[in-house]
C-alpha cells in the first residue's frame, strides 16, 4: 500500500494553529483534541486520498468528525 507524504502550506498551518488556540480558549485541552483529530485525518488522507470526494476541479476535501473544519488537499502521484 502506498502511503503519500503530506505537505502542509504555511496558510494551512496558520489555520490549524488558530483553531488550536481558539478551542483551547473555549475549554481546557479542547484545542489539543482538535490537533489530534487534524493529525488523524492527515494520516487517513496519506493512506487513502482517493476515499475523499472532489470539491473543486482536482481539489479533494476531508471533513473532520468532531469539529467544523474541512481539510482541502490535492494528490500528486509523482
Amino acid at each position: 500500500m502506498t502511503i503519500y507524504s503530506i505537505n502542509i502550506t504555511p496558510t494551512a498551518l496558520n489555520d490549524i494553529q488558530n483553531g488550536l488556540d481558539y478551542y483551547n480558549i473555549k475549554a481546557i485541552n479542547l484545542g489539543f483534541r482538535f490537533a489530534d483529530e487534524v493529525d488523524n485525518s492527515l494520516q487517513a488522507i496519506a493512506k487513502m486520498p482517493a476515499a475523499y470526494g472532489y470539491r473543486y476541479n482536482n481539489v479533494r476535501a476531508k471533513l473532520l468528525y468532531k469539529f467544523p473544519f474541512l481539510i482541502f488537499f490535492t494528490v500528486d502521484d509523482n
